[in-house]
């Protein structure tokens, strides 16, 4: 694995403080509910709604941090000098982002969603799955988190 946390797209601190401030405002949100849960006990149907509510965010929480640490296992993505350097599954892509002309980003279907980075003979130089970005918006962010520690002159394509 990498070693090198201020280049890494999400290092394993920033996770757990991600994942910590999911837990916060889980149990925020889950104590607004209690309160209701006890302003309203004598209502049946509210009594209910409120144990609901307090139950689904509960189940969402757990469900996200699942999905988070599984997305992050084994996986990093670091942006030094000029590489981009992807590590997961087992193998290792290395890519100079100066011979990135474009970029594409597809949502489906699942073997070929992700980020792609082509050169300018169309040849592929990288590709981040979906499992280390999950949507166009996570796409996004990263892209503007590389641009700000490499020059990253190229287009990028979104869909729609």
């Amino acid at each position: 694995m990498i070693c090198d946390d201020r280049n890494l797209w999400l290092p394993p601190v920033r996770l757990r403080r991600y994942q910590r401030n999911k837990v916060i405002v889980g149990l925020l949100m889950a104590a607004i509910f209690a309160g209701w849960l006890v302003a309203q006990w004598s209502n049946l149907l509210l009594r209910g709604v409120s144990l609901g509510l307090m139950l689904t965010t509960f189940w969402i929480v757990i469900r996200s941090l699942v999905v988070d640490t599984r997305r992050s296992r084994d996986r990093q993505v670091l942006v030094q000098g000029q590489c981009l350097v992807i590590e997961g599954s087992g193998r290792t892509q290395r890519a100079i982002l100066t011979d990135v002309t474009v970029a594409h980003w597809y949502n489906q279907p699942q073997a070929r969603a992700g980020l792609w980075f082509y050169d300018d003979r169309g040849q592929v130089l990288a590709h981040l799955d979906s499992a280390i970005l999950a949507d166009e918006s996570e796409a996004r962010a990263f892209l503007g988190w590389a641009r700000q520690r490499a020059d990253c002159p190229f287009e990028v394509r979104w869909p729609g």
